[in-house]
């Protein structure tokens, strides 16, 4: 009798336990706001930029070069081809809806000799099948939503190809015109600094300046020398970037137009 009882004790006390163990207090989940709208109003009076924005600025070598970056992109041909393919399937999808016709015809020509006299005889046929689906459950009508939904989604990532690709012409190009005045400027200080030298090695033949300003003008031409060294570096990897947006192995090494090279 007693072990029953303990044994009944002991069941009972882990039952205890393990109600005691599931037993969790309620999650307080935070309260989060979403927005009813993902899109930005547009503001008064706002308006979508010009498809060929980058002949704002006047340039026509720069119009040049983003025509020919669009002409041998391979990317921007694959992408243009996605949208031609989108456009032909909404076609397909919209053509679903409506009645199709099938037309077609025959015509034949026979001689039978009978008994030395031939009998010749023609034959003209045509049919007309007219074949239309009930869309009763909107079948139809979604696969072509889906496809004008496709196409839309194409043509967007084709004008975003588009404006990336010109943009990053255009930022290469205006970083490739900043180098330029950059070395055109290094290059006459550099100069200047040279003419300056021959100056003071003369005065310093003829006793008129120091050792000291001899080796100070000395150590300035090094220095232009020197800063010279990383804006050319520059200058050329800003211009294999360049032809590499051109899609080209190598771009026009002539100078540029009103530059000085």
């Amino acid at each position: 009798m007693l072990n029953i009882f303990f044994r009944t004790a002991a069941v009972t006390g882990v039952i205890v336990a393990l109600a005691g163990c599931a037993t969790t207090s309620p999650i307080e989940r935070p309260e989060l706001r979403a927005d009813e709208r993902w899109n930005v109003p547009l503001t008064a009076g706002a308006k979508a930029p010009d498809e060929q924005w980058w002949q704002a600025f006047g340039s026509e070598q720069l119009d040049q070069l983003i025509g020919q970056a669009f002409a041998g992109s391979p990317n921007l041909a694959v992408t243009a081809e996605r949208v031609f393919q989108a456009e032909q399937q909404v076609r397909v999808a919209g053509s679903s809806l409506f009645p199709s016709l099938n037309l077609s015809g025959s015509t034949g020509e026979r001689t039978t000799d009978d008994g030395g006299s031939e009998n010749r005889s023609e034959s003209t046929s045509a049919s007309l099948n007219v074949s239309y689906e009930l869309d009763l459950w909107g079948r139809l009508a979604a696969a072509r939503d889906e496809a004008e939904a496709g196409y839309r989604a194409t043509v967007f990532e084709y004008d975003s190809a588009r404006l990336s690709l010109a943009s990053s012409v255009a930022t290469t190009w205006f970083r490739l015109m900043a180098l330029d005045e950059q070395l055109r400027v290094a290059r006459e200080n550099l100069a200047i600094a040279e003419r300056t030298e021959d100056i003071v090695d003369a005065r310093y033949r003829n006793g008129a300046a120091s050792r000291a300003e001899l080796v100070r003008q000395q150590t300035e031409v090094l220095n232009q020398r020197a800063g010279l060294e990383p804006i050319t570096l520059e200058y050329r990897q800003t211009r294999s970037a360049l032809a590499g947006w051109l899609a080209c192995h190598r771009w026009d090494s002539r100078p540029i137009p009103g530059r000085t090279r």
